[in-house]
C-alpha cells in the first residue's frame, strides 16, 4: 500500500509540476506581449523626447565646435608670439617694427615688397646676394 501511494504521489507531484510549468509559460507568454504593447504605445512620446534631446545635442556640438575654432586661433596667436620672443632673446639688438604689407611684386628675377613704414622708423633696406 505505501508503494502505491508512494507512486501516485509521485505521479500528482510531477502533474503539478508539469501543470507550474505550463502555467509559467503562459505568464511569460502573456508578459511578453504586454511589454511589446507598452513599448508601441509609449514609443511616440519616446520619440518626441530623443528629438528634443537630440536637437540640444546639436546645438551643444555646434557651440563646442565654435569654441575648439576659437581656441585653435588663440594658439596659433601664441605660438606666433613665443616665436617673436624667442627672435627678440636670440637678437636682443634687432629692431622689432609693426608694419602693413602694402603690394607684394613678383617679377622674373626680382621681388618686391611695398610696406607702410620707412627709414623713418628705423627701417633699413637689406640685400641678400
Amino acid at each position: 500500500m505505501a508503494g502505491i501511494l508512494a507512486s501516485h504521489w509521485w505521479l500528482l507531484r510531477r502533474a503539478l509540476a508539469a501543470r507550474d510549468c505550463s502555467l509559467v509559460s503562459i505568464q511569460s507568454w502573456f508578459s511578453t506581449r504586454y511589454v511589446a504593447v507598452e513599448d508601441l504605445l509609449s514609443a511616440p512620446r519616446d520619440i518626441v523626447s530623443l528629438r528634443t534631446r537630440n536637437a540640444e545635442l546639436e546645438a551643444e556640438v555646434s557651440q563646442l565646435q565654435a569654441q575648439v575654432i576659437e581656441l585653435q586661433q588663440r594658439v596659433n596667436e601664441t605660438d606666433i608670439l613665443a616665436a617673436l620672443v624667442d627672435f627678440s632673446r636670440a637678437n636682443p639688438k634687432a629692431l622689432i617694427v609693426q608694419l602693413r604689407l602694402s603690394a607684394a611684386i613678383r617679377a622674373l628675377s626680382c621681388h618686391y615688397v611695398i610696406i607702410n613704414r620707412g627709414s623713418n622708423d628705423g627701417i633699413r633696406a637689406a640685400c641678400r646676394s
